[in-house]
């Protein structure tokens, strides 16, 4: 039997425009067990080190060795955080669960994996590597998202927030649940890890188009974080309970309709001509960058 200090529970809920269902209302969680809404399903070892199930489309939990991604995530994490200490304060007027120099870590992650995507750098079970990506926009911390993202932190609620509310404010999601003591820089950081490396250990392949079915193998988090239109973060976290919550939250947002792309596959962009719209290229870090005078901003309401 695994013991608490080996494993952590990742809430596997991809995006998906559907009705939404409580995770653990009435459940008795057990170590071990993979949880898929009212249902526990005994996890079966030898089928392999990570088993992630689904009772649906949207919605499912599973137990994963911290043994099987720790060594990974020290590799993965790298030097960014202490290159990026010294680098302004994002939201200045902000108190929430999340430290400042988590929101530059957590921005910093997932711009350096959409820049190994669009490289053509990064690794998919499916296809050994990712098809490279010509239009990827570099993201930007949003405090409004943050406020958003926050709020339902706070409710430690184990499910995504109201999906109509997040079709109206263009928003898109991931969670994580996470044990263990780390600061709130390494939850953030971890949480994008683990929601990045479904393109490792199950993958998508070498054709981009979005299918709904990618949720139901457990890619949405990975989908969402690759979605090449996709470039503003905003995340928070809160302690419920032994677990941290780590929601975070993109505008515009990913995974649908089915058939659009996740990305356009090519090479990444050698100057301003090559990206979309008014974006410009970014030809080191192989992104496009949207002007911040450009942007326009929805009205945001936080999550109940």
């Amino acid at each position: 039997m695994w013991t608490m200090r080996w494993i952590f529970m990742l809430v596997l809920i991809a995006e998906m425009h559907t009705k939404e269902t409580s995770l653990l209302d009435d459940v008795e969680l057990t170590v071990g067990d993979v949880i898929l809404t009212e249902e526990v399903v005994q996890l079966d070892a030898s089928k392999g080190k990570q088993i992630i199930k689904h009772k649906n489309e949207s919605t499912g939990i599973a137990w994963i060795r911290m043994s099987d991604v720790e060594s990974a995530f020290k590799t993965e994490k790298g030097d960014g955080v202490k290159e990026i200490e010294e680098m302004e304060d994002l939201c200045p007027d902000t108190v929430n669960g999340i430290s400042n120099e988590a929101r530059l870590a957590v921005v910093d992650f997932h711009n350096r994996m959409r820049t190994r995507l669009a490289k053509g750098q990064q690794r998919d079970k499916r296809s050994i590597f990712a098809p490279p990506a010509k239009d990827l926009l570099k993201m930007m911390y949003d405090c409004d998202i943050e406020a958003n993202a926050q709020s339902w932190a706070d409710a430690c609620k184990h499910r995504h927030t109201d999906a109509y509310t997040r079709r109206k404010l263009d928003i898109g999601e991931n969670l994580a649940w996470i044990p263990g003591n780390r600061s709130d820089t390494e939850h953030a950081t971890f949480s994008s890890f683990l929601w990045w490396r479904e393109v490792e250990s199950i993958g998508i392949g070498n054709d981009t188009t979005f299918l709904y079915d990618f949720l139901k193998q457990g890619l949405g988090h990975y989908t969402q974080m690759a979605w090449h239109g996709s470039f503003r973060l905003g995340c928070g976290m809160n302690q419920c309970n032994d677990w941290m919550y780590v929601v975070c939250q993109y505008t515009p947002r990913g995974n649908g309709p089915e058939g659009r792309k996740i990305y356009t596959i090519g090479d990444p962009c050698q100057k301003d001509d090559d990206c979309p719209g008014r974006t410009k290229c970014l030809q080191d870090e192989a992104l496009c960058e949207v002007p911040s005078h450009t942007i326009k901003r929805k009205r945001r309401s936080n999550f109940k």
